[in-house]
Order: C-alpha cells, then sequence, then structure tokens
C-alpha cells in the first residue's frame, strides 16, 4: 500500500514509520522540517513532502503526487501544549477535508487513520497517561 504519513518525525510517527516500511509499505512522509527524519531513513522513503499539516490543499497536493492509497496523521497533540493551544482540531479537520476531496475525485475512498496524540491521553482512574 502506498502511505503519506504526516508527522513522521516525532515520537509516534517515528515508530509508526518504521513499522509501515518493516511490514513493506511504500511510504512518503510529510513533514514540516526533514532534517528532523531519523537518520537513515530517506532511503527508505519514496519521497519526502514538506508542508503544514493543518492545510488541506498541501496534504492533498502531496497525497495525489505520491498516489497514495492511505494517509496516516500522527502530527498533533492532543492535549494543549505550555504554549496554549492544540493543533491537533485544525490538522484532523485538514486531513479529513483533503482525503473527502481525494475521494470524491477518484470515485473511491482514501482510507485515513488519525493516531495523533493518542500517547498523551489520560488513563482514567490513573495517575498516567499512555506514555508513562
Amino acid at each position: 500500500m502506498r502511505v503519506l504519513l504526516l508527522g513522521a518525525t516525532g515520537s509516534l510517527g517515528s515508530r509508526i514509520l518504521s513499522a509501515l516500511i518493516k511490514r513493506g509499505h511504500t511510504v512518503s512522509v510529510f513533514v514540516r522540517n526533514p532534517s528532523k527524519l531519523a537518520p537513515g531513513v530517506h532511503d527508505q522513503l519514496s519521497s519526502i513532502e514538506r508542508g503544514d499539516a493543518t492545510k488541506s490543499a498541501e496534504i492533498k497536493e502531496a497525497a495525489i503526487r505520491t498516489k497514495c492509497d492511505a494517509i496516516v496523521n500522527s502530527a498533533g497533540l492532543a492535549s494543549a501544549s505550555p504554549w496554549g493551544r492544540s493543533d491537533l482540531p485544525e490538522i484532523v479537520e485538514a486531513v479529513l477535508r483533503a482525503a473527502q476531496e481525494i475521494g470524491r475525485e477518484r470515485g473511491h475512498p482514501l482510507r485515513v487513520w488519525l493516531l495523533a496524540g493518542q500517547g498523551l491521553l489520560d488513563i482514567p482512574t490513573q495517575k498516567y497517561r499512555l506514555v508513562d
């Protein structure tokens, strides 16, 4: 499967990237800063797309260029950062909008997995987060 992975430089994204590659998927990454990709990963990628995960047009263009079958999002934090707010709602909206437009244009749906921020979610009745 041809996959476009958003947020491949983060903690969760780098793990997803490794798993996708190990399972034989053709992976393109969509990142703000390609220099943050793990060393040695460049040669294993189909392409490196640079852009802003809150911009549906940029996601759509990258997905069309890479001819992806699926978009996996690991960009964004589920909870507000110490600097104020979370950009996850904007990212989810942009990913879904891009996927819907591509699906309409192609005549069949595009698969989407939204995985960002899961490690920060609180576990009810526990004093730990999932990342702990």
